[in-house]
């Protein structure tokens, strides 16, 4: 019975450390490549870390909090669906590399497929308004 438990207690934690490696990496643009790259890990191996199907090693998690500058109990929150909202309220600014990488992007496209651009933006930005009305008739 005591095994058990501590199989589920570190399954349950593994969960909590991947959605939070997934989290702050989101906040931050990073893709999963990017990220596999700088903690060294395959692509394959972090998404099973940020899954919780794999722990991540101390060794990873050192790497994370030197990568993210962040501290290592924000790796181990659990997180609520209002924290959540509060941290996506409170997010600093996009790191400027990301906001150079979109306009140098945005550069590159044809006059036909910024349009395509903007109309995307438009959407997301839409359904946030929409998902933001939804979580207040919720609460």
């Amino acid at each position: 019975m005591e095994r058990e438990n501590k199989k589920d207690s570190k399954l349950r934690l593994d969960k909590i450390i991947g959605l939070n490696i997934r989290r702050e990496r989101t906040l931050r643009g990073v893709s999963r490549e990017e990220l596999a790259s700088m903690l060294g890990l395959t692509i394959s191996h972090l998404g099973l870390i940020e899954r919780g199907e794999r722990g991540a090693t101390s060794v990873v998690i050192e790497k994370l909090t030197e990568t993210f500058k962040v501290s290592i109990d924000n790796l181990f929150k659990e997180h609520t669906r209002t924290s959540l909202r509060r941290n996506k309220e409170n997010r600093a600014p996009l790191p400027d590399t990301l906001k150079n990488r979109i306009t140098t992007l945005a550069a590159q496209l044809s006059d036909a497929e910024l349009i395509v651009l903007e109309h995307t933006i438009t959407g997301i930005l839409s359904m946030r308004k929409f998902n933001k009305l939804s979580e207040e008739v919720e609460e």
